[in-house]
């Protein structure tokens, strides 16, 4: 069963990275047959609400995102402390964000990543999420500025223990952002560097 589920996280990213529906429907599949062999409840369900967030974001469905809300809720109140489980949350509450455009959803997506950092301060992914979540909301912001330097620090966060090209352009686009921001220009020779 792990090897469905590691498939499924797999077709996940891929999916993320290139908002592909079709990745993550087989995704999808893969958590079935997943569960069909008895794959760990927790970590399935964790995978599966991701892939429904995903989903939702990527095919524009608030149906796909109440019903990962929904699982995501029934997580954290069973496993409150456990990191898959807030992380997942974190990524559902982002996909909510997006879809939304609300800033106390991208809040609370910060929220779950930082208490799932808590426990496990490698997990690079949140890292970088926490980065992109900064970058958004820095326009939504009266501090613009401390929003993006903010990003720049999880980036390269991300970037010490998980050395990801989508890394590197997330860390680029923000210390651009931040030069214009500020009108300094050696930030944008460092996004070039």
């Amino acid at each position: 069963p792990s090897i469905w589920l590691k498939w499924a996280r797999l077709l996940l990213v891929a999916g993320r990275e290139h908002a592909d529906s079709k990745w993550l429907h087989t995704a999808l599949e893969k958590c079935h047959k997943a569960r069909a062999l008895g794959a760990s409840v927790v970590d399935l369900d964790c995978v599966h609400i991701e892939i429904l967030a995903e989903l939702g974001t990527v095919k524009n469905r608030l149906k796909n995102l109440r019903k990962a809300e929904e699982m995501a809720d029934e997580l954290v109140e069973k496993y409150p402390k456990h990191v898959g489980v807030r992380s997942s949350y974190g990524f559902v509450l982002l996909s909510l964000a997006q879809y939304f455009n609300c800033l106390d959803y991208y809040l609370l997506a910060v929220e779950a990543f930082q208490t799932a950092l808590s426990a496990d301060r490698t997990l690079h992914k949140l890292w970088h999420a926490m980065g992109t979540v900064y970058v958004t909301i820095a326009p939504m912001e009266d501090e613009a500025t401390l929003q993006l330097e903010r990003a720049v620090r999880f980036f390269e966060k991300a970037i010490e223990i998980n050395k990801a090209s989508v890394y590197y352009f997330s860390l680029a686009t923000a210390q651009v952002l931040l030069a214009e921001q500020t009108d300094d220009a050696t930030l944008v020779a460092q996004a070039i560097d």
